[in-house]
C-alpha cells in the first residue's frame, strides 16, 4: 500500500461514487463550485483506491472544507465485503 496524492478529478469522483460513503461534500466540482482549493489523498494497492479524502485550503491551513465533516475518510471496495455476515464468524 501506498500513500498518493490523486490529480485526476475525475478517477476521485468515480471513487467518491462508488465509496459507500461518498458523499457531494467530497467531490471536486463542489469545492470547485464553493471556489476552495483542494487536494485529494489516497491509500492505494494493485487493486486501485482503498481509501481516501480530500482536503480543503483556506486561511492558510489544509483541513476539511464547509460541511466536509459529514464525509471524513472515504473506503472503496475491501476484500471481505464479498462474505456473508454468517461466513464472518
Amino acid at each position: 500500500m501506498v500513500l498518493v496524492e490523486i490529480d485526476n478529478h475525475q478517477t476521485w469522483n468515480a471513487f467518491v461514487s462508488s465509496s459507500q460513503q461518498g458523499s457531494v461534500y467530497a467531490t471536486t466540482w463542489y469545492h470547485e463550485a464553493i471556489g476552495m482549493d483542494h487536494k485529494m489523498l489516497a491509500v492505494k494497492n494493485n487493486d486501485g483506491i482503498i481509501a481516501g479524502t480530500i482536503l480543503a485550503y483556506r486561511s492558510g491551513n489544509w483541513g476539511s472544507g464547509p460541511l466536509q465533516k459529514y464525509t471524513g475518510i472515504l473506503f472503496g471496495k475491501i476484500w471481505w465485503e464479498d462474505f456473508h455476515t454468517s461466513e464472518r464468524y
